[in-house]
């Protein structure tokens, strides 16, 4: 996995290169200064709201104490390009952010777009743009893919983002500056959705430190299982649940590339983490630190991410998560064989077309469904529920009507 590292830029967003076949667009941050400051970061609330329609919703608020004398201070929100330069847009208007919005002491301000060189900051602490028409696609697809373009001023080919800029004035004493927007999730092969978020730019106001953070993840009127990464928090996080759900710690391995050994062989190593993984319906996850110095950046991934990558006993060959604002894709793909229950076999499209019914808590009548779904971790069993098809989001009906319908295009 490879992260782009900027040291002063505000918001400044990562895109890990994984295989061919994932998209990746925006990912998520948080507002840094962009100058030397004596702005200290009192509070923090991020608020990440899961939703069923590809995107996820970011709301941050923050309180910044101003110990020196009242300034204003050029912020900015950069975002990288999406996979493989989709829908290019030479304005600087992200094709896939929504609902930009930003504000200090209750005045909303205005921002600009443009495309900027990748980390590029000018003598007064500003990002660096140019313009619109010396951009040019390069000839190159590798070039193109991995986010470069032509610029005519420049004779080069250079790293380039998409910009939201603005000016925001501080007074002295505390400000309260809120920001919110909305953006494309990502997805790979093998997991439902996956979410990185920059937390280690808050170490640059001063104190190094967020006094005060609370990392609220909300599943409102909809089913979400997914796994955050410990590291960020140190060990044992101690998250609080509220509503409907469950958490629990996990352990996984992976083999990391470590340097290039002699004769240019490539030294991989096992690398062991840890992550909470929680199961939410109505619900939201809650974690509140002081002194907060993160020690990396915030990763959220769908829950089938490491069930499918390393197996988990009980779960009769399917992968044992599910998204309902994702059918089709990973939640349903990973069935391996036919799964044999209470001594007899459960064809893969029943446990399929019940899923939507299984993330709501329904209780199965029929006996194989019943131990089926009573074995997999994230199902929450709720006497209140009546299934209805026509209640379920547009999705999952469509899905259930392939499943009813395999014959129809």
């Amino acid at each position: 996995m490879k992260r782009l590292a900027f040291s002063l830029l505000a918001l400044a967003l990562s895109i890990p290169l994984l295989a061919n076949d994932s998209m990746y667009y925006t990912l998520g941050n948080q507002l840094v200064p962009l100058q030397a400051t004596d702005i200290r970061l009192q509070r923090e609330v991020l608020t990440i709201t899961l939703l069923n329609d590809g995107f996820a919703q970011v709301d941050v608020f923050y309180e910044l104490n101003n110990q020196g004398e009242e300034r204003t201070i050029t912020m900015g929100f950069e975002a990288d390009a999406p996979y493989m330069g989709e829908d290019f847009s030479p304005d600087g208007v992200h094709p896939h952010i929504k609902g930009f919005n930003v504000e200090i002491n209750g005045a909303t301000l205005t921002y600009h777009n443009a495309l900027v060189r990748l980390g590029a900051i000018d003598d007064d602490g500003r990002l660096v743009t140019l313009n619109p028409n010396q951009w040019k696609e390069p000839s190159g697809d590798e070039d193109f893919y991995d986010a470069l373009l032509y610029n005519v001023a420049l004779d080069s080919t250079v790293q380039y983002a998409y910009a939201y800029y603005f000016d925001a004035h501080f007074k002295k004493g505390m400000n309260v500056v809120r920001h919110s927007y909305r953006y494309r999730v990502g997805v790979v092969a093998g997991e439902a959705f996956f979410l990185d978020y920059k937390l280690t730019p808050a170490l640059r106001w001063k104190g190094g430190q967020i006094d005060d953070f609370t990392l609220i993840i909300r599943a409102d009127q909809t089913f979400k299982h997914f796994i955050v990464k410990d590291t960020p928090f140190g060990s044992h996080p101690a998250w609080t649940i509220s509503g409907i759900g469950k958490q629990r710690t996990r352990q996984y391995s992976y083999e990391a590339f470590v340097r290039e050994g002699e004769g240019g062989n490539d030294v991989i190593e096992t690398v062991t983490e840890y992550a909470t993984e929680f199961a939410l319906r109505n619900a939201e996850a809650r974690l509140h630190i002081t002194g907060f110095r993160p020690a990396a950046e915030l990763d959220i991934r769908s829950g089938d991410t490491y069930i499918y990558r390393e197996g988990e006993e009980g779960m009769y060959g399917i992968a044992a998560s599910y998204d309902p604002g994702m059918p089709g894709l990973s939640q349903f793909y990973y069935i391996e064989q036919v799964p044999i229950v209470n001594g007899k076999p459960l064809s893969k499209q029943r446990i399929q077309r019940n899923l939507p019914f299984a993330a709501r808590g329904y209780v199965f009548k029929d006996k194989q469904l019943a131990a089926y779904f009573s074995n997999i971790w994230w199902y929450m069993p709720d006497p209140t529920y009546k299934a209805d098809v026509t209640k379920l989001i547009e999705k999952e009906q469509e899905w259930i009507y392939f499943i009813d319908h395999p014959d129809e295009e």
